[in-house]
Parts: C-alpha cells; structure tokens; sequence
C-alpha cells in the first residue's frame, strides 16, 4: 500500500487526479493535505446577553480562511438550553478543519427574539481552546 505522503511528496496524487505526468513536482510536507482535523478542541459559549438563550446541537458552521473547501457543518455533540446571562457553557470537540490562527465560525443560538447566527473570524485554535461571547 502506497502512503498518502507518499503520493504527494512525488507528484503522484495530482497524476492519479488529474490524469497529469510530471517528473519535477513536489509539494512541501506541510502544504501538502487540504482538509484538517483538530482534535480536542475546547469550545466555550459564554451568553453576552441580558436575556436566557439556547445553543442547538446543530446548525453550526466551521472553515478554515482562505480554504477550498469552504464552510463545514459543525455539530457540538449535545445541546444547552436554558444558559443564564453571564453564564459560560464549554463542550470538547474534533473539529474538521486544521488547527489554525485564523479560523471562522458561525454559532447559531437562539432567545426570545428568534434564532440568530453569530459569525467570529480570525479565531486562534492552536492551542485547541476558542470562546464565544454570543450577543
């Protein structure tokens, strides 16, 4: 069986993709895999409102800036309901984007307005930790 490493420090993954032969083609190691997986990654909402809000399992969105591959449905795994003004709720995830500084984010959360979207750019998760004033 052939690495994946294999295949793309030799050129060989864009031959098998694009049907392309080439005999000086090679991408640096760590430029080389498009999709991500950051695990463990240690998310935490905190309600910046005056009102109680919820936060669905579901809904969410996750990317990479600047990625191909675009936006990402992100699943928090279990729901929060109920979380009280000033309060904080934290969840531990793997994500599918790779550790980055600037990845983006869209949370959707709801009050007694409706439902809502906030969207957070540039948001470091190097360190496998992110927080989200919803507001």
């Amino acid at each position: 069986m052939i690495s994946k490493n294999a295949l793309v420090k030799s050129g060989s993954l864009i031959s098998l993709l694009f049907g392309i032969t080439t005999t000086s083609f090679a991408l640096p190691t760590n430029q080389a895999v498009a999709l991500g997986s950051c695990n463990n990654v240690e998310l935490t909402f905190k309600n910046g409102t005056t009102q109680t809000i919820s936060i669905p399992k579901d809904g969410h969105r996750v990317k990479n800036k600047g990625s191909i591959e675009g936006w990402n449905k992100l699943s928090l795994g279990a729901a929060r309901t109920n979380l009280q003004p000033g309060d904080s709720w934290s969840n531990t995830l793997k994500l599918n984007i790779k550790c980055v500084t600037d990845a983006e984010f869209e949370i959707k959360w709801s009050d007694n307005n409706g439902d809502h979207f906030s969207k957070f750019t540039s948001v470091n998760i190097s360190d496998q930790k992110a927080t989200f004033t919803l507001k």
